[in-house]
C-alpha cells in the first residue's frame, strides 16, 4: 500500500502553490532539495517537531509453498512501527551532525493520510517546522538469489513550515533491501523474532542513512 503523495512544491513555488491550490497539493514524485542557506538556519528556528505516521502491514511473500510468518507475525517481531524508530533515528542523527536543540519528537502518529499540506497541523502545533516520515511500502520477501529472504523498506521524509506548509525539503524515496544491507534472512530464521527485529534494524538503519545523504545533498540533488 502506498502513502499518498504530498504537497511538494519547493520554495521558490511558494505563490504558484498558493494559486494552483489542489493541483500542486496533489502531490509529485520529484523531491524537493533542501537549500543550504535553509539548513545551516535550522538550529535558530523555535522548534522542529519530529512526526511520523503509521507504516501499512509489510508485504510477506513465500518462496514456493514454504511457510511464512503473517503480516501480524512479522509487526510483532519488529516491536515497534518502522516509521517511528525513522523519525528518531534520522532526528538523532540530523541533530548530532546539525547540533540542533530544537528537535521535539513526538511519540503518537499523525493520523493517515499523508497530509497534503503541513499546515494542517497548525491547530495541534502552531508555530516551527514539521520534520515528517511515513513508510510507503515494506516487506519480507524472497532474496534475488540464495533460497533466502530480505526485508526491504522504503519511507520519505517532508520538513516544512508549520504556518503556511511551505515545503523546505521533500526527500528521495530511501530504497532498502538489497544483500549489502545486512537485510536478508534465512527461511529457517523466519520464525526468529530476533532475527526479524535484526534485520529490519538493518534496513531502517541504511533507510536514515540515506535519507541523510539526500538531507545534505541540497541544491546539488537536483
Amino acid at each position: 500500500m502506498l502513502a499518498p503523495r504530498p504537497h511538494c512544491a519547493p520554495v521558490w513555488r511558494r505563490q504558484a502553490a498558493a494559486l494552483l491550490g489542489g493541483l500542486l497539493l496533489a502531490g509529485c514524485a520529484h523531491n524537493v532539495p533542501l537549500p543550504d542557506d535553509v539548513r545551516t538556519r535550522l538550529a535558530k528556528e523555535p522548534v522542529i517537531h519530529v512526526l511520523h505516521y503509521p507504516s501499512p502491514a509489510p508485504t510477506v511473500k513465500a518462496i514456493g509453498k514454504s511457510a511464512v510468518p503473517t503480516p501480524t507475525a512479522v509487526q510483532r517481531s519488529v516491536d515497534s512501527d518502522p516509521a517511528a524508530q525513522l523519525a528518531q533515528g534520522l532526528a538523532r542523527l540530523l541533530g548530532k551532525k546539525q547540533r540542533l536543540r530544537n528537535l521535539q519528537v513526538e511519540k503518537r502518529p499523525l493520523p493517515l493520510p499523508v497530509a497534503k499540506d503541513v499546515s494542517v497541523h497548525k491547530g495541534q502545533f502552531r508555530r516551527g517546522l514539521a520534520l515528517e516520515t511515513w513508510v510507503e511500502d515494506w516487506s519480507l520477501v524472497p532474496a534475488r538469489s540464495g533460497g533466502d529472504y530480505v526485508v526491504t523498506l522504503r519511507a520519505r521524509t517532508r520538513l516544512a513550515r508549520i504556518d503556511d506548509g511551505q515545503v523546505l525539503w521533500l526527500s528521495r524515496a530511501c530504497q532498502v533491501g538489497n544483500d549489502s544491507h545486512n537485510t536478508r534472512l534465512a527461511a529457517r530464521d523466519l520464525t526468529n523474532a530476533s532475527r526479524v527485529r535484526r534485520a529490519a534494524g538493518a534496513a531502517r538503519d541504511e533507510c536514515v542513512r540515506q535519507l541523510a545523504r539526500d538531507f545534505y545533498a541540497g541544491e546539488r540533488g537536483k
